[in-house]
């Protein structure tokens, strides 16, 4: 990429770089498009409890067969059709699982 120095008015080098030209208001574009940030200067800590009495593991982690999965959807489903309350106007949105 020429300097802007050896360009035209118009950006161009005169000499048909124009892909040169192109390529690098692309690069100054991307740039401008970065957004900026910078950390906060209050910091906040929170009591929280220790690991003796608080598990962070999560659930154990469980293989999925198809018959599990099928089970879920079904459980899921019957819950949205008998027990979650939707107002008659959004039951056309609600989404089952097939």
């Amino acid at each position: 990429i020429k300097p802007a120095s050896q360009r035209s008015s118009n950006g161009s080098t005169g000499s048909g770089d124009d892909k040169d030209v192109a390529a690098q208001q692309l690069l100054n574009d991307d740039v401008h498009q970065r957004k900026a940030f910078r950390f906060n200067e209050l910091v906040a800590v929170y009591e929280t409890w220790d690991r003796d009495e608080y598990d962070r593991k999560g659930f154990p982690s469980i293989r999925l067969d198809a018959a599990l999965i099928e089970e879920i959807k079904q459980e899921l489903n019957e819950y949205k059709v008998y027990e979650m309350l939707v107002h008659d106007e959004s039951r056309g949105n609600t989404h089952f699982i097939y």
